[in-house]
Order: structure tokens, then sequence, then C-alpha cells
């Protein structure tokens, strides 16, 4: 059985061959200088894999070297993919943001089904990557499950 990595916000894809190909979003498409081009692009910064490698563990990262590009980034992922309709949540101080704002405009440009929540933090406030699941008491986070529980609803 294809060992499954972790991975941003989806969850896994059909096996495509004989792999298992897991959209890789956020973390992922900053691991790599081979698929990114080593010109500094929106969202990615080539030291990042480094501080990710510490937080996560080199492990993270096993086999991006040999990924398909075209599952790599938010484009590649919204344009070889056939993705079901998509709640995209972050927020102004979510490491995430921009791989998140990236793929919501890779989907907007194919005229894909989602809907993308970003609320800013109010001055001196932060809400972090995980603020819904972390600080679901903050009126963010309530807004959040309330949009989730209707998209789910209305589309799902």
């Amino acid at each position: 059985m294809p060992k499954l990595r972790p991975h941003s916000a989806l969850t896994s894809l059909p096996a495509l061959d004989s792999q298992v190909r897991l959209p890789v979003c956020g973390a992922y498409s900053s691991a790599s200088l081979e698929t990114m081009g080593s010109e500094l692009t929106v969202g990615y910064d080539p030291n990042r894999r480094t501080g990710l490698e510490q937080m996560l563990g080199v492990e993270f990262f096993d086999g991006i070297e040999a990924a398909d590009p075209k599952f790599l980034t938010a484009e590649g992922l919204a344009f070889n993919v056939d993705l079901p309709p998509l709640f995209i949540v972050t927020c102004g101080d979510d490491f995430l943001e921009a791989d998140n704002l990236a793929l919501a405009a890779a989907l907007a440009r194919k005229g894909a089904d989602f809907e993308l929540f970003d609320p800013k933090p109010r001055r001196h406030e932060t809400l972090g990557h995980v603020f819904v699941i972390g600080m679901p008491w903050l009126d963010e986070s309530v807004e959040c499950f309330e949009r989730l529980r209707r998209f789910s609803y209305e589309r799902c």
C-alpha cells in the first residue's frame, strides 16, 4: 500500500498510475526549487524549506523531487485535477495564506466552484494557521463554521 504523507487542506486524490498522488499545495509547493524555479515567486521563499524541515522533519518532503511537477503548485492542481467544490480557509497571518490565495486565484481562472474565507486579524490580535480549530470562540471562527455549513449544504 502506498505511503500517504501529510498535506495541506485537501484530501488525497484517487490513484493515478500506480502511485497515490496527494494535493501538494502549501508546504509542499515550497519544497522544490527545481519545480518552482530558482526565481522568487509569489508566496515562495527558497529558504522556507529549511524552516519547514526543522519544524516537520526532513521525512515530510521524502520523494518530492521525483513528484510530477504538474501537481506541485496550486495552478497545476487547479488545471490538472477535477476537484470537488472547495471551501478554502486562511487568514491574514496564516503562514500558508499566499498558497491558499494562489489556489483560489487558480480556481477562479478555471471557473471552478469554491469559496474563500480569509479574515484579516484585528489590530493587536492574531488568528494564525489553525484559528478555526484552536480558537472556536472567536467571531471569525463562528463565521467560518457558519459559512462552511452553508457551503456544505448548498454545494456538496
